[in-house]
């Protein structure tokens, strides 16, 4: 049997889903397609993107690698203290945002575009954040010796 504080939380936890995608959507059938990544896991990655920001952006897997730990070291999860974790990994490395962004969108989400970054890794949580990054990076590493 389902507890009253479970409904409430899945039912929360849809609402946030809807309000972050709800900008790039208009009907409900691509509300369904735009929140699936919430929902389920990442069965493949986007095409074009994997080749852009798996297969051709050198060093990706120390990127991601260094992402997933910065994340694993925090512990309150929300959108602020990714967002600043993650800034200050691009400092420290000097490097724009989009360099580690856009892999990091492509290994959780399985995309190329998504509602903003830090409010998708707030909401898919840490645990499930760190489980898609390792994902990511045996897929990238298991493609990259194919090649």
């Amino acid at each position: 049997m389902v507890s009253h504080l479970e409904v409430e939380e899945k039912r929360k936890y849809i609402c946030d889903v809807i309000s972050v995608v709800k900008e790039r959507v208009r009907t409900l059938r691509e509300l369904a397609e735009a929140s699936r990544y919430f929902f389920q896991e990442i069965m493949s990655y986007d095409e074009k993107g994997m080749e852009k920001y798996f297969i051709n952006q050198e060093g990706v897997c120390t990127l991601l690698s260094k992402g997933r730990e910065c994340l694993t070291a925090l512990d309150h999860f929300d959108v602020e203290n990714v967002e600043s974790v993650y800034r200050q990994l691009m400092d420290e490395l000097k490097i724009k945002g989009g360099i580690i962004i856009h892999p990091t969108r492509l290994a959780l989400t399985g995309r190329t575009v998504s509602p903003g970054l830090f409010e998708v890794m707030a909401l898919l949580g840490k645990r499930k954040c760190i489980e898609r990054l390792d994902k990511a990076i045996e897929f990238i590493r298991k493609k990259i010796r194919k090649i």
